[in-house]
């Protein structure tokens, strides 16, 4: 039931006319394809999942390009397996990305889903590189909110080495 109404929903949004989709529907076509950097809400991860799968093996069929395919299915689908804690899958499908694919105006989001999931893994190291790149790259440009999420992963890093929420503290503070 799931998988008819999830292929029902994507191809109602593809053909109705944008002047008769409702607010509620442009917002889930939009978000549908995205690449947001954030956790998703598990309902709309298991939807994004159950469409982009199928679209990704009609697309590898077609042999649409790498880059394109790195964009539009394997970043959404990569973001929502960590959202949904399905370590996995979420390993798999960064197996298949390249860094050199990913556009550089997604670079921080996919650190910070990288983070995320190594954090998960409880591969700490791993994670410390991802908030590594994160807050080099927000202090180069002045990004203040990375800059805070960069912090905010260095500070969950120590948190999980330690279990010592004032040490944790500390080493923000030294950041």
């Amino acid at each position: 039931m799931a998988d008819h109404l999830a292929d029902w929903i994507s191809l109602k949004l593809r053909i109705t006319p944008e002047s008769e989709k409702s607010e509620d529907q442009i917002d889930i076509q939009d978000n549908v394809f995205s690449f947001s950097g954030g956790l998703l809400s598990p309902q709309f991860s298991r939807q994004q999942l159950s469409v982009l799968e199928k679209q990704l093996a009609e697309a590898i069929q077609n042999e649409i390009e790498q880059k394109i395919l790195v964009r539009r299915y394997y970043l959404p689908m990569f973001e929502a397996s960590v959202s949904l804690f399905d370590l996995h899958r979420a390993q798999s499908l960064r197996q298949r990305i390249s860094e050199d694919d990913v556009p550089a105006s997604d670079l921080p989001q996919w650190w910070f889903i990288n983070w995320r999931l190594d954090i998960e893994l409880r591969r700490l190291n791993f994670a410390e590189s991802w908030a590594n790149k994160m807050l080099e790259w927000a202090r180069s440009v002045g990004d203040k909110k990375w800059e805070l999420k960069g912090l905010y992963s260095f500070g969950r890093i120590e948190l999980q080495r330690s279990n010592n929420f004032e040490l944790a503290e500390n080493g923000m503070i030294n950041l």
